[in-house]
């Protein structure tokens, strides 16, 4: 005699319910959030960008050399006998000669400064090299980011025809289990022999095989997509981002010429131009206003009145022009090691602006007869499979069929990427800037 169930037991079951969460949803992740995540996570980007920030602190540090030096000096001195404390200033009589501040231990303090007048365009060279190196610094963390977006992008995208390619074949297996069952019946009924059921089965076999293959490649797949965006797990849902306008960029700004990498080795190039100037200006005469004031006392003797100097420094370089030799040619070196990169950089934006562009047409093509091969794929499949149940068609032109429709429809989401991600390469190759 079975029993009602008591309103315990209802209660209990369904705090049981509410209480067990079950496995974990995965988060929905779109383009966008892909690129964020990236670009607020990416190491290299965040190298880039506190090489700006140092770059800007050299900057400043060029600027300040304009102000000179100033210093606060102390100095203690113990002598063998008694001198003075203080410079003689004149006129001088008796008396105060015989004032004069004597004393064997002794205390100076001040100040002391020196501001360059005339250094021969050495510090005006050394600016306009560190601005520049600034700016190269800049423009690279610019492509550092655009690059970071592009490969994310191109991640994204490929786990995306992974996972589509992976619905595909899912939906063959599940046909060909279909056919398998319907085979073993035709079997049964001895309206087929053993030998069709046997190769549907082996379709059905290499279909899971193909299924095992790409749920492999889709875990490398979303893995390295969480690994630009700094995450070690990889528990997101692809979300399909809406299909962007097909649009290569204007003819005329398309030779790469603006690519902010390639912009930045040849600012780094004029840099070191300026850099070798600055050197060369260190060869002529230097101009100065200096001074100082002081505080003069001695420890057993009355403090003294304050001293203060001002001069106009004039310096011929002798003994330091023979160091600036090996560095003015260490400089001209390095000038012409930036320019042969800049150089080689501008040769391999080119080529990789040509094979931009073939990706394009190539893509292009590819997603025309991807079109075409998907209605052609889903026709004959259509038609083979009717044959087939009606017992006029050839097992293998229908098994044929299936697996050309199945490949044609992972064929077309590829198609779609790689035009995408071509584009996008087109777009980073060049220097066009823009988002897809």
């Amino acid at each position: 005699m079975s029993q009602r169930p008591s309103t315990s037991r209802l209660v209990s079951l369904g705090l049981a319910v509410l209480l067990w969460s079950g496995p974990a949803l995965s988060e929905p992740l779109t383009l966008e959030g892909a690129e964020e995540r990236a670009l607020a996570a990416s190491p290299a980007l965040r190298i880039a960008r506190l090489e700006v920030a140092a770059a800007k602190e050299r900057t400043s540090q060029a600027w300040s050399r304009h102000l000179g030096d100033a210093d606060l000096v102390v100095l203690a001195n113990h002598f063998e006998g008694a001198r003075l404390v203080r410079p003689i200033a004149g006129p001088l009589t008796p008396a105060t000669t015989a004032a004069l501040p004597f004393d064997a231990n002794q205390l100076h303090g001040g100040l002391t400064w020196q501001i360059p007048l005339f250094t021969g365009g050495a510090l005006l060279e050394g600016d306009r090299a560190a601005s520049l190196l600034e700016s190269a610094a800049r423009a690279q963390s610019e492509h550092t980011q655009a690059e970071l977006r592009y490969n994310v992008r191109a991640a994204f995208r490929n786990a995306l025809n992974l996972d589509h390619a992976l619905t595909a074949v899912r939906g063959m297996e599940r046909a060909l289990e279909q056919s398998e069952a319907a085979a073993r019946l035709r079997v049964q009924a001895e309206a087929s022999t053993n030998v069709d059921a046997l190769k549907v089965g082996f379709a059905l076999a290499s279909a899971q095989a193909r299924r095992a293959q790409l749920e492999t490649q889709l875990r490398t797949a979303r893995g390295l997509l969480a690994a630009l965006m700094g995450e070690e797990a990889a528990d997101f849902e692809l979300t399909e981002p809406p299909e962007p306008a097909l649009e290569e960029p204007a003819p005329g700004t398309a030779d790469g010429l603006q690519r902010r990498d390639l912009v930045s080795l040849r600012t780094a190039a004029e840099a070191q131009t300026h850099r070798a100037a600055a050197v060369r200006a260190g060869f002529w005469p230097q101009l100065a206003f200096a001074g100082n004031v002081f505080l003069n006392a001695g420890l057993e003797a009355a403090p003294s009145a304050p001293t203060f100097e001002v001069s106009v420094l004039l310096k011929l370089p002798v003994l330091a022009s023979l160091g600036r030799v090996p560095a003015l040619r260490e400089a001209e070196a390095q000038e012409g090691v930036a320019r042969e990169r800049a150089r080689a950089r501008a040769l391999e934006v080119g080529t990789q602006v040509l094979d931009a562009r073939g990706r394009v047409e190539a893509a292009r093509a590819a997603l025309l007869a991807s079109t075409s091969q998907r209605t052609l794929g889903a026709e004959v499949a259509r038609v083979e499979k009717l044959k087939f149940d009606a017992g006029t068609g050839r097992i293998e032109d229908y098994l044929l069929a299936l697996a050309q429709q199945f490949d044609a429809e992972a064929a077309a989401w590829q198609a779609r990427y790689s035009l995408q991600t071509a584009l996008d390469y087109l777009v980073l190759a060049t220097g066009t800037g823009g988002s897809r």
